[in-house]
């Protein structure tokens, strides 16, 4: 039997009556709903929706992954954001639908994870990256880091997005100046190394006679400190030392860019011990991290852009490698969207079209997979003056002439 969680019943009159939809099925409106018939029933496969009556569909995914991890279970959501993918792999979702969905691609994934094993790729039989410098990514096991601080922190800083920090469980919404929370942001990323003086004026006021651009920076500092003592805190935020500035280390301040780069650097070195599930794992928990571009609504502030640009690239690996397990780990749907969002970001990438190519082609959607390549030819030639590499080409030329040995998903 298939359960159907879905508010409405647009799932259910979709797949009721079809051709080749023999299993029976049921329809639940509600989170409760669905719990009762999965204890009552035994349930081959799920189809969860996003919009429950009672709660979200992310609380059924948890609850069939916790109580049921043996059922299969499609997500399908109106949502298509990298983040809500990646949220939905991690609390164990099979296959991954954006809503219209379309009903012979949503038949062709449940036929299809009724044969796949569930067990997952060994990371040996991942074809290496070439290109790619590092690896990343979660999977529902072992979850060996949270993904959010395991204990109380005195400051929570947030950089990707806008920048937002936290201290004593408030939000600081409203700085002194500009300039002042760049001087925070600036010392936190420093990881607490201590800045001289000289550097922060060099850097904050370049323009500015020595003596003006140093009272300047004390008037900054005063008031990030009168800040935080407004919060609770009753250390001082920052110190100064040996004509250094230096964020006072009894603090204990959490960075969501440390967390994120201390997944990424796991990961690599998981994958060194071919162990797929927790590489899969740090991954995951490093892409959720990424709420967009660091310090986005700083992008002028020179000593943001070359840090913007390499998380960004961090970030984009991270994305590839996660969406080369999904794509051969039964979850092309998956990974066809984290590719999108790749080429959203850096549409040069081709071996990412290459990727969508193959994608496509195993779940047997031949035009768009000829149609990727025409867009690869494309954006090559636009950006770079240059075609398709020799292994897009041979690609193209066996999905075109349908002699690609990798088989389709039917």
């Amino acid at each position: 039997m298939i359960l159907i969680a879905d508010r409405t019943k647009k799932l259910s009159d979709l797949l009721s009556g079809c051709s080749g939809f023999e299993l029976a099925h049921i329809h639940c409106e509600s989170f409760s709903a669905a719990v009762d018939c999965a204890q009552k029933n035994r349930i081959r496969l799920a189809i969860v929706t996003r919009d429950l009556s009672d709660r979200h569909g992310f609380e059924l995914l948890s609850y069939f992954q916790l109580h049921f991890p043996q059922v299969p279970v499609i997500y399908v959501s109106d949502d298509s954001r990298k983040e809500t993918i990646i949220s939905a792999m991690r609390r164990g979702a099979r296959d991954f639908f954006e809503w219209p969905v379309e009903r012979a691609s949503l038949l062709n994934s449940i036929r299809r994870i009724e044969i796949i094993s569930p067990k997952k790729v060994p990371i040996s039989s991942i074809p290496p990256d070439r290109t790619s410098k590092n690896t990343n990514s979660d999977i529902e096991s072992q979850p060996s880091v949270s993904a959010g601080p395991e204990e109380n922190f005195d400051i929570e800083v947030y950089f990707f997005g806008n920048f937002r920090c936290v201290a004593n469980g408030r939000g600081l919404d409203h700085w002194p100046s500009k300039k002042g929370k760049s001087i925070f942001a600036y010392l936190v990323y420093n990881d607490s190394k201590p800045v001289f003086r000289e550097d922060l004026i060099d850097r904050f006021w370049p323009k500015i006679f020595p003596e003006p651009a140093r009272n300047c920076l004390n008037v900054a500092i005063h008031h990030i400190r009168q800040v935080f003592q407004g919060t609770g805190i009753k250390e001082k935020v920052i110190l100064l030392s040996n004509n250094c500035y230096v964020i006072n280390h009894k603090l204990r301040i959490s960075s969501d860019v440390k967390r994120f780069l201390t997944y990424w650097n796991k990961s690599r070195f998981l994958k060194v011990d071919n162990r797929v599930g927790p590489v899969v794992n740090e991954l995951e928990l490093a892409a959720s991290l990424y709420h967009g571009d660091f310090m986005q609504d700083d992008r002028f502030e020179e000593w943001t852009i070359s840090e913007r640009e390499n998380l960004r690239e961090v970030y984009l690996e991270i994305l590839e490698n996660l969406s080369r397990i999904y794509s051969l780990d039964g979850k092309p749907k998956a990974a066809i969207e984290l590719c999108k969002s790749i080429i959203e970001k850096d549409d040069c990438r081709e071996k990412v079209h290459r990727r969508l190519m193959l994608c496509y082609h195993r779940i047997g959607e031949r035009d768009h997979a000829l149609r990727q390549f025409q867009k690869c030819k494309e954006i090559l030639k636009r950006e770079l003056d240059v075609g398709p590499s020799a292994s897009t080409v041979d690609l193209y030329r066996k999905i075109r002439d349908d002699t690609l040995s990798i088989p389709r998903i039917q």
